[in-house]
């Protein structure tokens, strides 16, 4: 009879090693899988919520987000707020007017202004047409007597020389807008008004720091209804003249000129408005003789603002 023992299987000598063995190897997977999981871990990109202004790799600054920090930063809306309160200043500053028109409103000049004022009123008004040793001479007569005057300029003289328009108002004397030149207002367009409005105001501001509102002599003295209203909508009151000197006609003399004003200042039942024209030779003996004779016949010289401002 076969000896079945040589069909069974081979024992180990040591029948308890087996179990070992399986421990062992369930202990070096578990090892190598937190090996990996940790190596794989470490080559994570950091968070970006925990970045400082820098790529991580490149060192670069990343604009965007520093943009946008800017922007909502309370030192950033605090600058913003700084310049707007400047702004602000500084066109304040700007829109002080030559003069008092404290009681003056455009809304009352429907219509161009001649003369205003009492009898025995007048207001002496210049033209500024050349810069020149005659500018200079009328407003030595003027101050040495005391008086006030104001000054018509273009805007296009203004540009061209605004020492000489900066001086008249340094010196005290109202400086008011006569158009940007000498273009009659009349042979524009109503755009073309506005613009001879708008560029002649920004060269006087430039030149003097001060806004030559609320008053405007058209060139020539031409005007119609619709330049009166596009001056109204600008802040603008049309002034012309009760009288013309003709100081700036040739051959003339302070004589001349002398009687012709205070002819018809004598005919007038208000304040008169004489135009002068400073910058040419006769004007500064007309202003001289002038003032004499008003003094002398119980006149008084007030600037346009007191006798328009009631």
């Amino acid at each position: 009879m076969a000896d079945i023992r040589r069909y069974q299987p081979r024992r180990s000598s040591n029948s308890g090693g087996g179990w070992v063995r399986w421990v062992v190897l369930i202990v070096m997977v578990i090892i190598v899988a937190v090996v990996v999981k940790s190596l794989i871990g470490s080559k994570k990109t950091p968070s970006p919520a925990r970045t400082t202004g820098k790529a991580a790799s490149t060192g670069i600054d990343l604009v965007t987000d520093n943009a946008n920090s800017a922007i909502n930063t309370a030192p950033t809306n605090a600058a913003v707020n700084g310049n707007t309160n400047s702004t602000t200043n500084t066109n304040t500053a700007v829109i002080a007017t030559s003069g008092s028109w404290k009681n003056f409103s455009v809304t009352s000049c429907s219509a161009a202004i001649s003369s205003a004022g009492v009898k025995k009123q007048v207001a002496l008004t210049f033209a500024v047409s050349a810069a020149n040793d005659q500018v200079n001479q009328v407003l030595e007569v003027l101050k040495k007597a005391a008086v006030p005057a104001d000054f018509f300029v273009t805007g296009a003289f203004a540009e061209k020389n605004p020492a000489v328009v900066k001086t008249i108002s340094q010196d005290g004397f109202s400086v008011y807008s006569q158009s940007y030149d000498s273009t009659d207002l009349t042979k524009l367009t109503s755009a073309g008004v506005t613009s001879a409005i708008t560029k002649a105001e920004a060269a006087i501001i430039s030149a003097t720091g001060i806004s030559p509102k609320p008053i405007f002599r058209p060139p020539s003295g031409s005007f119609t209804t619709q330049t009166v209203k596009l001056l109204n909508q600008a802040g603008y009151c049309a002034i012309l003249w009760t009288v013309d000197a003709y100081d700036w006609q040739d051959g003339i003399t302070a004589a001349q000129a002398q009687d012709r004003v205070m002819t018809a200042l004598d005919k007038q039942s208000g304040g008169g408005i004489v135009a002068l024209h400073a910058g040419y030779d006769v004007t500064p003996s007309v202003v001289t003789s002038l003032l004499s004779t008003l003094k002398t016949q119980g006149y008084t010289v007030v600037s346009l603002a007191a006798m328009l401002n009631k």
